[in-house]
């Protein structure tokens, strides 16, 4: 059985506080006639208030059929709530149905190896090819919350990319819609018929005819960067599907923010640039 403790900021009730962290009311009402919650120790079965400070506990059973695959992970925050791992190029983030060889199982075994029976809820996907942060909630609770920001679009991601050619504009926004191509169905496109796309950039280091980039994006469609590059005649170095191959891609996930679902106070992830984007000249 899991078992979540909450220290409350401020006076309410419970469905009040299952509701701040954006959970269906099927599910609060089934949580509360299961007696999953506790106020001070004392179990409830029905809507009750309490007081900031008091201690509110959730119990509840998990279970999980993914398998696990004990590999080193990168860990570039962690808590009780949360956990954002760096991930390495070439990994998929969940099961293919060919693979278990995946960074949902490699974290449920770090999980088990920590004596945590936890379900590993990965919040959002990278590429197989992309680099960089992936954050897992720990729990439903956190789960539901930061899985409404990234609905809204709350949640702030930047990415380095290294492109082809020196670009014209050394910063920008490329605002272009983006939609499925109807002849290669792996493939997207930049579409009049297409949802939009915005993508922001700055051109950081210009070296051999490539070009380093900080992007931010502002929406978040399938392949985004690298469609919109692409289109610009500045396709990302290693891309296969929009350029042309080399021993990877070079795009990497460097920068999350976002509401934390306990303090409810912005949160910045970071990591460092990758070495291989460290684009130099034949001198250095």
């Amino acid at each position: 059985m899991r078992e979540l403790s909450f220290i409350a900021l401020e006076d309410s009730d419970v469905q009040t506080f299952l509701a701040s962290f954006h959970v269906a009311k099927k599910t609060i009402n089934k949580m509360i006639r299961n007696h999953e919650l506790a106020i001070n120790g004392q179990e409830i079965n029905s809507n009750m208030a309490f007081k900031k400070d008091d201690l509110i506990t959730v119990a509840y059973y998990e279970t999980t059929n993914i398998k696990p695959y004990f590999q080193k992970i990168k860990i570039a925050y962690e808590d009780d709530d949360i956990i954002v791992i760096n991930k390495a190029p070439s990994l998929l983030i969940h099961s293919d149905g060919n693979s278990d060889q995946t960074l949902d199982n490699m974290v449920y075994a770090y999980f088990l190896q920590k004596n945590e029976t936890i379900n590993p809820r990965h919040l959002h996907r990278l590429d197989v090819d992309t680099s960089g942060l992936v954050v897992y909630a720990k729990h439903l609770l956190a789960h539901a919350f930061l899985n409404y920001q990234m609905e809204q679009g709350f949640i702030q991601k930047r990415y380095y990319a290294v492109v082809e050619g020196i670009m014209a504009n050394k910063q920008g926004i490329i605002n272009l819609p983006i939609g499925r191509n109807r002849h290669q169905s792996k493939q997207f496109i930049v579409s009049k018929q297409g949802k939009p796309a915005l993508t922001e950039y700055r051109v950081l280091k210009e070296v051999n005819h490539q070009s380093l980039l900080a992007i931010s994006l502002h929406t978040g469609r399938t392949h985004q960067i690298r469609v919109h590059f692409a289109h610009l005649h500045h396709p990302l170095v290693g891309d296969q599907l929009y350029g042309q191959s080399s021993s990877r891609l070079m795009l990497h996930a460097y920068f999350l923010e976002f509401i934390h679902p306990r303090t409810r106070k912005p949160l910045q992830v970071v990591t460092t640039i990758p070495e291989d984007f460290i684009i130099k000249n034949e001198e250095d």
